[in-house]
């Protein structure tokens, strides 16, 4: 991860060169900073990001700094939608002549940052409506019914028992999937997917994507095809690659503390790992 300490000696050298971005982790993944941070480095990256870690408006909670090279809003807009823990960014106008100067972020200090004066001018915005069309309570999905007839679901997440539930948010999925770089990637697996949660993020953010699935659960097999390129309804020790390797797999594992001490005493993971290359 690229990182700058910013001072007032070097400051006009960067301001000169690069925008700085400041991006706004949602509400609901404040405690999230780090990983937040981790996420924007990564994908920021594909445009020669650094993050700056001694970034302005250090007193207002959940705001992270990135430093990103000029006139490339078009390119820099496209990214920020693949975006899961932050939904809202903004540029700083050190010239103070750009217009749609705003106060949504409130300071208890005047907007000067290392004896510069800057405005801050909104760059971009999450869609909130085509979040909630792409989030697990409205998204589509399929099932079998007791009679082997496939049942259409809106907002599937499960039976609600302890190998049951479903339903990863978007956000955690979006992020999730940006760690392994998906755009410089051409092959990923999710082996315990559950509702796809994991699936859908990766083609929304690079449709390129062959996307490989695995679920035990054969009650989803409808709905995982819907998302996967290819799935497998069994087992995931029982996935048969046919010898290829994926790229990078992404997996939510299954969260129940029984669950996870049987995949760990049954050595469920090695014999996955073996088929993966880690990146």
């Amino acid at each position: 991860m690229k990182y700058v300490k910013v001072s007032k000696c070097n400051i006009d050298e960067y301001v000169e060169k690069y925008d700085l971005l400041v991006c706004r982790i949602r509400k609901s993944r404040n405690k999230a900073k780090r990983l937040a941070v981790f996420e924007l480095s990564t994908v920021l990256g594909q445009v020669g990001g650094i993050f700056v870690f001694n970034g302005p408006l250090g007193d207002v909670r959940g705001l992270v700094s990135f430093f990103v090279p000029k006139g490339m809003n078009d390119e820099l807009t496209d990214i920020l939608k693949t975006v899961g823990y932050c939904d809202q960014f903004y540029k700083l106008d050190f010239t103070l002549e750009m217009p749609g100067a705003t106060n949504e972020i409130k300071s208890v200090n005047e907007y000067f940052w290392k004896g510069r004066r800057f405005n801050v001018i909104p760059f971009y915005t999450e869609c909130k409506k085509q979040y909630q069309k792409q989030s697990v309570n409205n998204r589509m999905f399929a099932i079998y019914q007791e009679d082997g007839t496939v049942k259409h679901v809106k907002g599937y997440r499960g039976d609600g028992s302890e190998a049951g539930r479903r339903g990863l948010p978007l956000e955690d999925a979006k992020m999730m999937v940006n760690l392994v770089k998906p755009y410089t990637i051409q092959t990923l697996m999710d082996p315990f997917a559950g509702g796809g949660g994991i699936l859908h993020a990766a083609k929304l953010i690079n449709p390129s994507l062959y996307v490989i699935s695995a679920d035990i659960d054969r009650l989803l097999e409808p709905g995982l095809s819907m998302y996967a390129d290819k799935h497998f309804a069994c087992d995931a020790r029982k996935v048969d690659l046919g010898g290829k390797k994926v790229d990078a797999v992404v997996t939510e594992i299954p969260f129940s503390i029984t669950i996870c001490l049987l995949l760990s005493t049954k050595g469920m993971f090695c014999t996955l790992f073996d088929c993966i290359k880690i990146i």
